[in-house]
């Protein structure tokens, strides 16, 4: 349900029939998917490392499950990133990629929105996983990530006002169905005592901020919230569900539109996409979005819920 501030992990499931059963490919291992035009080789994904190969000894078919680097990000903790005493975001985004073995690459924005110090370290218990810091690196400066085909980990801002890199119109889809374009209008950080801080109002899509590590305890919460909110307002998204022909070429947060059987025309985002082939390409793209999700605990209401929730961290 969130509008931004979340990473992209792609997944690859491959199906084989190995009838002489010399396939050797194990867990650890990598692959590429790459697409053959003439002698051009095109590779639209980044690499996938294997995590699971299962055989069915009936048929000699093997099923292997492949993800790209960022499902790696879950087996590190923040205390594995080599980090100073003081850093930035970028600092420490660049490190938790430099930690997973690849580059950083901003995308819609620059570095110098990236440049927010922390003088003690951003407020990490260090026992946190490497992909929810991602996430809060990502809720802190209003955008998502993911890998691209350079194999590059890509902190990208969703494009509010350009024109769609892809227009789906109606001859290039099975099946759609859309409803409800939910515009963000309101960002709230907030604790669990309840002190709040928001920037916008509630008119429209509302996403809540919580126990982010680069934004508690500061005292300039409120201005970090609307360089967020400068780069995320407005921002409006669609709820769809659209069977089409595959596209390869399309990356993840890009904007499509999409006209309707009314000739309506709906922009949309690259988040949610699953392509197969098997002798063509069918693609399956959706997002969804849940009102009642953006606030995902509700704030205490008396002083006894508020002690019960409330938790110190020493320095």
């Amino acid at each position: 349900s969130s509008l931004f501030g979340f990473g992209i992990c792609q997944k690859l499931t491959l199906k084989l029939r190995d009838k002489e059963r010399a396939i050797n490919i194990v867990k650890g291992n990598k692959l590429d998917v790459s697409l053959a035009v003439g002698c051009d080789y095109l590779y639209p994904f980044p690499a996938f490392g294997v995590e699971e190969v299962t055989r069915d000894e009936n048929t000699n078919a093997l099923t292997i499950t492949a993800y790209d680097v960022i499902y790696k990000a879950n087996n590190y903790k923040v205390s594995d990133i080599e980090l100073p005493k003081s850093y930035t975001i970028f600092t420490f985004a660049a490190a938790a990629s430099s930690l997973l073995g690849i580059p950083i690459k901003l995308e819609g924005l620059t570095e110098a929105e990236f440049n927010t110090e922390y003088s003690n370290g951003a407020n990490f218990e260090g026992t946190e996983s490497v992909r929810e810091a991602l996430n809060d690196v990502a809720e802190a400066t209003g955008t998502i990530y993911f890998v691209n085909n350079n194999w590059e980990l890509v902190f990208k801002t969703l494009d509010i006002s350009g024109d769609p890199v892809l227009a789906i119109d109606k001859s290039k889809y099975f099946t759609l169905s859309a409803k409800t374009n939910n515009t963000l209008t309101g960002i709230t950080s907030a604790t669990e005592l309840g002190d709040n801080v928001t920037i916008g109002d509630s008119t429209g899509a509302h996403q809540y901020i919580r126990d982010n590590a680069f934004l508690e305890n500061r005292n300039d919460i409120s201005t970090l919230l609307e360089n967020i909110f400068a780069k995320v307002n407005g921002l409006s998204m669609y709820q769809f569900n659209l069977k089409y022909r595959g596209n390869f070429l399309l990356e993840c947060g890009d904007k499509i539109s999409i006209t309707t059987k009314d000739d309506e025309v709906i922009n949309c985002y690259v988040l949610n996409d699953t392509i197969t082939y098997n002798g063509g390409l069918v693609g399956t793209m959706k997002w969804t979005y849940n009102q009642a999700q953006g606030e995902t605990a509700s704030n205490p209401h008396n002083i006894g819920d508020a002690i019960k929730q409330t938790y110190a961290r020493d320095d």
